[in-house]
C-alpha cells in the first residue's frame, strides 16, 4: 500500500496473469484500476515535490489480486463477429451517435472515465466490421470535449486494447 503525495492512497497487487483493462468504478464508487497500458507512480517517485512512500508492505510483498476483483476485472468473451454492417443509417451508424452524445455530455471531471468508455464501445464495434476511420472521429470528439490531444489518443488506444508508441 503506497500513500500519495495527495493523501490518497494506492494498492498495488501481482498482475493475475490476463489481460486487465483500465477501469473507473468497476471495483466500487472511487475506486480507478491501472492495468496494462495504465500508469501509477510508485515511491520513491516525487510529485510537486514530495515523495510517495510505501504506507505498508513493499517491492518484495505485493500480494495476490482477490479472487472477486479478479472476477470483476476479467475480460468478458467477445461474441463472434457477425457479418459487417457499414455504411450510413445502419446499427453502427446510430450507435456511435449515441456514444459521441454520452461523450458530449460528459460532466468536467469524468471526461476523460467517459471517453475511455466510449472507446471500449468503438472496439466492440470495430470488432464487428464497423470503419476504422471512426478512431479519428471519436478522437476528433475527445478534443471537442476538452482534453489533450495526448491525452485523447492515449486514453482511446488505452480502450481499445493496444499501446501507441
Amino acid at each position: 500500500m503506497v500513500e500519495t503525495p495527495s493523501g490518497g492512497t494506492h494498492l498495488y497487487l501481482t498482475h493475475p496473469g490476463w489481460r486487465v483493462p483500465n477501469s473507473q468504478g468497476r471495483l466500487g464508487p472511487g475506486l480507478d484500476v491501472r492495468g496494462d497500458g495504465g500508469l501509477a507512480l510508485l515511491p520513491p517517485s516525487c510529485r510537486h515535490g514530495d515523495a510517495y512512500r510505501w504506507a505498508s508492505g513493499g517491492p518484495s510483498s505485493v500480494p495476490a489480486m482477490p479472487d472477486a476483483w479478479a472476477a470483476l476485472l476479467r475480460p468478458k468473451p467477445r461474441r463472434p463477429a457477425t457479418a459487417p454492417r457499414l455504411g450510413h443509417g445502419t446499427p453502427h451508424t446510430a450507435r456511435l451517435a449515441g456514444v459521441l452524445r454520452v461523450l458530449e455530455q460528459a460532466p468536467e471531471g469524468q471526461r476523460n472515465g467517459v471517453l475511455y468508455w466510449a472507446g471500449c464501445r468503438l472496439a466492440e464495434m470495430l470488432a464487428e466490421g464497423a470503419p476504422r476511420h471512426w478512431v479519428e472521429v471519436l478522437e476528433q470528439a475527445g478534443r471537442a470535449r476538452g482534453l489533450g490531444q495526448a491525452e485523447v489518443r492515449d486514453t482511446i488506444a488505452s480502450a481499445l486494447g493496444r499501446a501507441e508508441p
